[in-house]
């Protein structure tokens, strides 16, 4: 009986070591997502207001076009699963830092609320300052993520910037040339991976 007992603590306590790791791991993975989603949205909505700026009738009125266009841009970057299977707890909260349309500055803390895998709802906050003079001249680029057909992720990076892996069980990640995907490995260029089981 004591043998039983020692085997249904072990059990119970590896259970719970596994649900943990993953929530680290899956915790740890929306922040990169989020982290990435919050600077390129930045650079992108930064870059067009302040290549457009000359259009708008004052400084407030750059401000509020590219606050605008910041949630846009970040929204498209969020993705909340796919039409089965949507995060209904997924929320997103905006708190700009400093904004200024005329200088080349956008400044933002983002909140996101989502389901953790324990069913809960869990939180990560991501902050991102971005200045348009060090940016204009860095490239981005597409990686593409698939599932069989289907596209699973996709991030719009700098060029040089390390990749970024999806959360997905799969044994690895390979491009078009069937070349694997590493962790370390940096964007030069658009790529579509396709997942390998």
């Amino acid at each position: 009986m004591k043998y039983v007992w020692i085997t249904i603590v072990s059990a119970v306590v590896t259970v719970l070591i596994i649900a943990s790791i993953m929530l680290i791991y899956n915790k740890s993975q929306r922040e990169v997502e989020l982290d990435n989603a919050i600077n390129s949205a930045s650079k992108e909505a930064l870059e067009t207001v302040f290549l457009e700026y000359g259009a708008f009738e004052s400084k407030e009125q750059g401000n509020d076009i590219l606050k605008g266009l910041f949630e846009k841009k970040l929204n498209e970057r969020i993705v909340n699963g796919n039409e089965n299977d949507r995060d209904d707890n997924l929320e997103v909260e905006v708190n700009y830092l400093a904004v200024d349309s005329l200088e080349g500055m956008l400044s933002v803390e983002v909140k996101e609320y989502y389901t953790h895998i324990g069913g809960g709802v869990g939180s990560i906050t991501s902050k991102s300052t971005v200045l348009i003079d060090e940016e204009t001249s860095r490239n981005h680029y597409i990686l593409s993520f698939m599932v069989g057909n289907r596209l699973f992720r996709s991030y719009i990076l700098n060029e040089g910037d390390k990749v970024i892996i999806p959360p997905f069980d799969c044994a690895y990640w390979k491009d078009e040339e069937g070349v694997i995907l590493k962790e370390n490995d940096i964007v030069t260029k658009d790529k579509v991976y396709e997942a390998s089981v």
